[in-house]
This record gives C-alpha cells, sequence and structure tokens, in this order.
C-alpha cells in the first residue's frame, strides 16, 4: 500500500531477539484535524479503489477507523502526506462492495469525532463539563 516505505520496515532480530522497526508516522495535532480532513478522505479512497498494478481495495473494519489510524508523513520531495496505519484493522472488499460508501461514512464519523474533542476542549478551558449526549 505504500511502496515508497518499503525499504523503510526492517523485521529481524536486534541483540538476538526478533525486533520489527517502522518507520516513524507523526500523529495529527488535534488542532489540524479539521484542515487535513479533505486530505484524510483522498487517502482512505486511494486505499478502497484499485490503482496501477494494485487491484485489491481496502478499508478499515465498520467503525474501526480512528484518529490514532491516521499520520503525516513527510515524502522524498518533502511534502506531508497522509499515511495510514494499523493495518490489521483493514479488510480487504470484496468486488461487489462499494468503498467509496464506506470512505464516506467513516469520514463522517471522524469530523463528528473532531467537533466533539473541539468542543469538549473548549469546554474544559472555560470550565464546564463536556456535553453528554
Amino acid at each position: 500500500l505504500y511502496p515508497d516505505y518499503e525499504k523503510a520496515v526492517y523485521a529481524g532480530f536486534l541483540f538476538d531477539m526478533p525486533a520489527l522497526m517502522m518507520p516513524y508516522v507523526a500523529s495529527i495535532p488535534k488542532e489540524h484535524r479539521r484542515e487535513l480532513m479533505d486530505a484524510v478522505k483522498r487517502e482512505l479512497q486511494r486505499l478502497a479503489n484499485p490503482e496501477g498494478d494494485r487491484k485489491e481495495c481496502y478499508v478499515y473494519y465498520k467503525s474501526d477507523l480512528r484518529w490514532r489510524h491516521i499520520g503525516l508523513r513527510r515524502d522524498r520531495n518533502g511534502r506531508e502526506r497522509i499515511v495510514l496505519v494499523d493495518m490489521g484493522s483493514m479488510k480487504k472488499l470484496e468486488p461487489r462492495e462499494d468503498g467509496n460508501a464506506t470512505v464516506d461514512k467513516q469520514v463522517q464519523e471522524l469530523w463528528e469525532r473532531a467537533t466533539e474533542e473541539k468542543e469538549q476542549t473548549l469546554q474544559g478551558l472555560i470550565g464546564g463539563s463536556p456535553r453528554q449526549d
């Protein structure tokens, strides 16, 4: 799914112990989540649709997508790009499944979480208690 980072992953032994080393992926700060929603959606749609030689399509299981599964990493040109992590929480789509519909639902849930988190943060700053909907 991320061939540019393939060489950055090491599975082997370190000090005679099994080791897995992965490239660093920065989490997205809460205050930047809203502005990155379109980029997150584009990356989710990229994985949910065939591309080039890749025929398999992937989405996160049901509502398993969380902000902790989304990060930022610089590409070879120094641009930040969205990278999805925790591939164990993804499923391969069957040909009849509509990946875009799943992505739309998941993006809506992420948006709602971003909105809730902002409200809770604001309530905490002004001394109120978070809304209990």
